[in-house]
């Protein structure tokens, strides 16, 4: 877990949605990390203020596809994971992972990771 959250801390990433927002201002975070010959693609949320959303990932590799959809609802100061997703085996260039997050009270904003 303190892996993960150094790896939330630390992500570089493209975003699109609200331009100039940092991760405090986006509690659901997309984050992917190698994990043996794949990859370990986790939503993680965390917040210091209470916050509700509702998310969609999808995750390709492969011609395969993988969506989860969710609600969160982060009371403050503990992170949760929402939903992971473990690709085994993936080649470079062959995977992609878009978050789309809906908050209640803010505008919605998406995340995308591909290979490393």
């Amino acid at each position: 877990m303190l892996k993960l959250l150094g790896a939330l801390a630390a992500m570089t990433s493209s975003f699109t949605g609200t331009e100039g927002q940092e991760g405090a201002a986006q509690p659901v975070q997309l984050v992917a990390q190698p994990v043996g010959g794949g990859v370990q693609v986790t939503v993680v949320g965390a917040s210091k203020q209470p916050y509700a959303a509702v998310f969609s990932l999808e995750v390709t590799s492969a011609g395969n596809r993988s969506v989860h959809r969710g609600s969160v609802s982060l009371t403050g100061g503990e992170p949760a994971t929402l939903s992971t997703v473990t690709l085994g085996n993936v080649a470079p260039g062959q995977w992609r992972a878009h978050l789309k997050v809906e908050p209640q009270s803010c505008q919605a904003y998406e995340q995308v990771r591909t290979s490393f």
